[in-house]
């Protein structure tokens, strides 16, 4: 019994260890916990766009670009999840198309930009308001109490490094359809995997590899709505004291067809392979509503 009693200390030390390294990565939401996002995706390509019979393609150049800045409060919480909440976006914009002289040459605002957002929970259900009044309603409902960064990189459970997992089909479409500012996605998936904890913004971070893909309908102008893939890989950092993601870089691509169209039908395809990248950095302590 004696020679085995420095092996079941070891395996203890180890059953300990395992469980100490494991981390849930959550919202920690509190009263007075401000912050401010700005996120930005961009990405161009050339493309050729063919002239009738006669051999001949235009050079053009499509390209997306989208950006928003975001600040919240939280006015109260409960558990780590917040009940009430203010949001402001100071940016919300988004362009997508294919120029040569053609389509609008500055990206379109949201209708929310500069306006402030206020959740309140009253008997478990989430009621939106608006400053100023005259909200578009079915807008307002597509905003979500909880910041959709966070709640799609949650990870629900403690998990150690070299765990993954990823959130629901609904908590993946929000998530994307911010980063675009577009319409809501057809098909979207995350998956999430834990690669590090480490000391970063001031914090301790856990590093966790985000793999991201959606199909969604997007405005070029001059062409028919496509339908188009979207992916990307990179590392969100998700503070573990603000219990919000700190930062993000990533890149992937944007690819699809775009229909060809004179007044005499269609004329063909142009295909799209526009490579992307994506930042996002985050400000705690820092929300302006003005």
């Amino acid at each position: 019994m004696r020679r085995l009693a420095p092996f079941v200390c070891l395996f203890l030390f180890c059953l300990q260890a395992a469980g100490e390294s494991k981390v849930e990565i959550r919202p920690l939401a509190k009263k007075g916990l401000k912050f401010t996002r700005t996120t930005e995706i961009a990405g161009e390509s050339k493309i050729e766009m063919k002239v009738g019979d006669s051999g001949m393609a235009i050079p053009m150049t499509a390209g997306i670009r989208a950006e928003t800045k975001v600040a919240e409060e939280v006015v109260d919480a409960k558990d780590g999840s917040p009940l009430g909440l203010r949001r402001r976006y100071e940016k919300k914009s988004a362009l997508t198309s294919s120029m040569m002289g053609m389509g609008p040459d500055k990206p379109a605002e949201s209708p929310l930009t500069g306006r402030v957002i206020t959740f309140t929970t009253k008997n478990g259900k989430v009621e939106r308001s608006m400053d100023g009044g005259g909200a578009d309603d079915d807008l307002l409902a597509t905003e979500e109490i909880v910041d959709p960064m966070t709640a799609a990189v949650a990870s629900g459970k403690p998990v150690a490094v070299g765990d993954t997992w990823q959130p629901d089909e609904k908590l993946a479409k929000a998530w994307l359809q911010s980063i675009f500012n577009g319409k809501e996605p057809q098909e979207a998936e995350v998956k999430c995997k834990l690669v590090e904890i480490a000391q970063k913004y001031g914090q301790k971070c856990a590093r966790i590899e985000v793999t991201a893909r959606m199909k969604v309908e997007m405005v070029f102008v001059g062409h028919p709505d496509p339908v188009l893939e979207a992916t990307f890989q990179g590392d969100v950092y998700f503070g573990l004291t603000a219990g919000v993601p700190l930062a993000m870089d990533a890149k992937g691509h944007l690819k699809g067809d775009l229909e060809q169209r004179s007044p005499t039908g269609t004329e063909g395809v142009i295909p799209l392979d526009i490579p992307l990248d994506l930042t996002s950095k985050v400000k705690v302590g820092e929300a302006d509503f003005k």
